[in-house]
């Protein structure tokens, strides 16, 4: 096996290693790699084709992966996620398959935006008004649809 070849392909498992990653994001970072060491960017194909090959690389798993971490630690809407999962370079047709296979996703969203709100705006002195538009631009910035959005202000205000 050629030794520039064990170089990539060794530092593609180093990347693995910390965590999941799309094709498209390791595609990237091997590309990075080549050119900085002037090291042939032709294998680059073989190691994707590979580790896809080995199962270490699977766009629909890293997908599945990458909404269950966001929606325990950094929870976000669907609309966030669907873009993070873009820029990620996974294709339309996985995050429209895997965003599907969550139970009930429109009930799983108002809860969780529900429970954001609760934790970000637990009891706050500010009028009606501002406070209904920090807690609208707050789930906005977050990814929220504006029907969930809406849910959630009339919800909290029903409550005043």
């Amino acid at each position: 096996m050629n030794e520039e070849y064990q170089k990539i392909y060794d530092y593609a498992l180093h990347l693995l290693s910390y965590r999941d990653r799309s094709i498209e994001e390791v595609k990237r970072k091997l590309v990075v790699f080549a050119k900085k060491r002037k090291i042939e960017e032709s294998f680059i194909g073989k190691i994707i084709a590979d580790l896809t090959t080995q199962k270490l690389l699977d766009d629909t798993s890293f997908a599945l992966w990458w909404i269950e971490q966001r929606n325990t630690f950094r929870p976000k809407g669907v609309r966030a996620l669907q873009m993070e999962l873009r820029q990620k370079g996974i294709e339309k047709e996985i995050i429209d398959t895997v965003l599907e296979k969550s139970p009930d996703s429109t009930k799983q969203e108002l809860e969780l935006a529900k429970s954001l709100i609760k934790r970000k705006f637990p009891d706050t002195h500010l009028g009606k008004e501002e406070v209904r538009k920090k807690i609208a631009g707050f789930l906005a910035r977050r990814g929220f649809s504006w029907d969930i959005v809406s849910i959630v202000l009339d919800e909290s205000s029903e409550k005043e």
